[in-house]
């Protein structure tokens, strides 16, 4: 499979930038298990940080979308642990009470100016940023794209912790273009479950004056 040992040798880059472009074209003709293969292979050889993620981001994707639960979510967490996110390996209710009184701490002790200037230089003046990726904006891509799965699955209390972590992350480490979306959508967790309706309206126009700042995703 791929190229000979040699191409690898002596061209890398384009080696490795075809055979990832082979491991989408599976993805996006729905071979999901060549997809997997093939990206598996790179994650091994990837030499930045950054394409080591993107590959297992892939992986992630491609086992939701092949409906591999357990294999989804644990490719979820492997690459929340190689960017220094420690997730609970079992998650009960006790877990997402603390988690819930951390997240609206940290909201309630900062004003909202405070918490729009908190982004990051490289999401301030280009979107489109050609370096590696902030970690920031990484966790957020691989814990949005875990809380979506998890919202498909209708995993309650594993949703509501991964949407708050998301949240944490934003007000910790910086906010991304994945940060109004997890804004926007544990507003309305606020209002339904816990009848906020201040905390909801307050998160909605933090998530719509975000989405001016760095447009969504």
């Amino acid at each position: 499979e791929g190229f000979p040992d040699e191409k690898w040798t002596t061209h890398f880059d384009l080696a490795f930038a075809m055979t990832e472009s082979l491991a989408k074209l599976e993805f996006i003709l729905g071979n999901m298990e060549a997809c997997i293969r093939t990206n598996r292979g790179l994650f091994h050889i990837a030499k930045t940080h950054s394409a080591k993620i993107n590959s297992l981001f892939l992986d992630i994707n491609a086992r939701i979308v092949g409906s591999d639960s357990s294999e989804a979510a644990s490719a979820g967490r492997t690459v929340l642990h190689r960017l220094d996110y420690k997730m609970p390996s079992r998650i009960t209710p006790l877990h997402l009470i603390w988690k819930l009184k951390k997240v609206r701490k940290l909201l309630d002790s900062q004003s909202d100016d405070d918490i729009l200037a908190f982004v990051h230089p490289d999401n301030k003046e280009n979107e489109n940023n050609s370096g590696e990726e902030e970690e920031s904006s990484l966790k957020m891509k691989v814990i949005v794209s875990v809380i979506f799965f998890l919202g498909m699955r209708q995993k309650h209390v594993l949703y509501q912790y991964t949407m708050l972590s998301a949240i944490e992350t934003s007000l910790t480490q910086g906010l991304s273009p994945y940060t109004a979306s997890t804004f926007c959508s544990w507003g309305m967790t606020e209002m339904v479950l816990f009848g906020n309706v201040d905390r909801a309206c307050r998160l909605a126009k933090l998530a719509q004056q975000l989405s001016v700042r760095i447009p969504s995703e």
